[in-house]
C-alpha cells in the first residue's frame, strides 16, 4: 500500500470509527435507537475491513472500544464495541472471501452467541452474583408487585391468570436460556445480514440474497447434530437426573427447529397453490397459535425425514416432482 493509499485509508478508518463510537452511545443512552445498533453497529468495522483491509478493521475496533469506554461507563462501552467490533470483522471476512447468505449468518450467529455468553460472565463478575438469578429475581419481583396491584384495583381473579402462569414459567424460563441466546444469536445475525445487505449494495458491494421462507430447509449436516444431542440428553438423564436442564434445553432446540422447518412447508405449499402472500402471512400466523404449533413440528420433521420438497440436493426426495 502506497502513501497516498495508506493516508486515505487512515481518514476513512477514523471517519468510520467514530460513527461506530457513536453508534455505540446512542445504544446506550438512547433506549429507542438501542435496536439502530444492534443491528447496524458493526457495519462501520465491516466497511473498514472491505475498504482497507483486515489490520486496519482491527486496529479501528482497539480504537472504537477505547473510545466508548472513555466517553461512557467502560462496562457498556466496551461491551458493546467489541461485540459490534467482532461481528463487523467476521462479516468483512465472509463478505471478503465471498461466502454465501448461510454461511455468513452462521459466522455472525457463532460470534454474537459467544459475545453474549462474554457479556453475561463479565457482568455477574462486575456485581459480584449471577446477572442471569438477578434479572430473574427482579423480573419476578415487578410482576408481582403489578399483580398486588391489580388484586387492590378489583380486577377478577381469572384476569390475573396470564400473569400468573407468567410468574410459574420464570423458572422454566432461566433453564432455556442456553437455548434462547442461541436463537437470539441467530435472530440478531439474519436482520443484520438482510439490513447490512441493503445498506452495502450502495457502496457497491453486492451480498447474496437471503433464500425466500418456502425455500428453507433443515440440512442432514444440522439435523444429524441435533439428533444426536437430543438422544445423549436422553440417555443421560436415565442415569443422572440432576441433568434435566440438558435434556429440556436439547427438546426446545429439536422441536423449535422442525417447527420453523414446518412454517417454511407449509409456506411452500401454499405458494404452489398460488396463494396470495397475504393471505399466505395470514394462514402461517394463525398456524403460529399454540394449539397448532405441534402440528407444524410434525410437518417439519416429516419434511426433513422424506425431503417432501426435494430442496435438499444431497437426498433423494420421496416425491418426484
Amino acid at each position: 500500500m502506497d502513501r497516498r493509499s495508506s493516508t486515505r485509508a487512515m481518514v476513512e478508518s477514523a471517519l468510520l470509527s467514530a460513527i461506530a463510537v457513536i453508534l455505540v452511545i446512542i445504544s446506550i443512552n438512547l433506549p429507542i435507537f438501542y435496536f439502530v445498533g444492534l443491528f447496524m453497529g458493526m457495519l462501520p468495522i465491516t466497511l473498514i475491513y472491505l475498504r482497507s483491509g483486515f489490520k486496519f478493521a482491527l486496529m479501528s475496533s482497539f480504537v472504537v472500544a477505547a473510545v466508548s469506554a472513555i466517553t461512557i461507563d467502560p462496562l457498556g462501552g466496551i461491551s458493546l464495541a467489541v461485540i459490534f467490533s467482532m461481528i463487523g470483522l467476521v462479516m468483512g471476512y465472509c463478505i471478503k472471501k465471498q461466502k454465501g447468505s448461510t454461511t455468513t449468518i452462521l459466522y455472525m450467529s457463532v460470534v454474537i452467541f459467544i459475545a453474549l455468553i462474554i457479556g453475561i460472565k463479565l457482568t455477574s463478575l462486575l456485581i459480584g452474583q449471577d446477572s442471569i438469578e438477578q434479572m430473574m429475581k427482579v423480573m419476578e419481583s415487578n410482576f408481582k408487585f403489578a399483580r398486588e396491584t391489580y388484586v387492590k384495583m378489583g380486577i377478577p381473579k381469572q384476569s390475573l391468570e396470564v400473569i400468573d402462569n407468567f410468574i410459574k414459567s420464570i423458572p422454566m424460563m432461566k433453564v432455556i436460556i442456553p437455548t434462547a441466546l442461541i436463537f437470539s444469536a441467530v435472530f440478531q445475525a439474519f436482520i443484520s445480514y438482510i439490513i447490512s445487505r441493503k445498506i452495502l449494495q450502495r457502496f457497491g458491494y453486492n451480498l447474496e440474497k437471503v433464500k425466500t421462507l418456502s425455500q428453507w430447509y433443515v440440512s442432514a449436516q444440522l439435523a444429524m447434530p441435533i439428533m444426536i444431542i437430543y438422544i445423549i440428553s436422553i440417555i443421560l438423564y436415565m442415569y443422572r437426573p440432576e441433568t434435566k436442564a440438558y435434556i429440556i434445553n436439547a427438546q426446545y432446540m429439536f422441536m423449535t427447529i422442525f417447527f420453523i422447518n414446518g412454517i417454511a412447508a407449509l409456506d411452500s405449499f401454499l405458494k404452489k397453490k398460488e396463494v396470495a402472500k397475504g393471505l399466505r402471512i395470514l394462514i402461517i400466523f394463525f398456524c403460529i397459535n399454540p394449539g397448532l404449533e405441534r402440528i407444524l413440528f410434525f410437518v417439519g420433521l416429516f419434511d426433513y425425514l422424506f425431503n417432501f420438497r426435494g430442496l435438499d440436493k444431497t437426498r433423494r426426495p420421496l416425491l418426484k416432482k
